[in-house]
């Protein structure tokens, strides 16, 4: 049998850039859904296709091009 999932886990490297997420501890003093709200608010990075690099060759049919 192989590494239990946690061992596998610990063993893959953290990457340099990593930010990790600083949440304050909560303390039942506030609203939940206030304390968590960073969630709601975070970044989303955008997925973007670049397709300015993608040329038909001159020889190529236009069905081969698009499958």
């Amino acid at each position: 049998m192989g590494q239990s999932f946690s061992e596998e886990i610990d063993g893959i490297p953290i990457l340099v850039n990593f930010g990790e997420v600083v949440v304050e501890p909560f303390d039942g003093t506030q609203d939940p859904h206030i304390h968590l709200q960073f969630t709601a608010n975070k970044v989303k990075r955008l997925k973007i296709a670049n397709f300015f690099n993608i040329w038909q060759a001159k020889d190529e049919s236009l069905k081969s091009y698009l499958d």
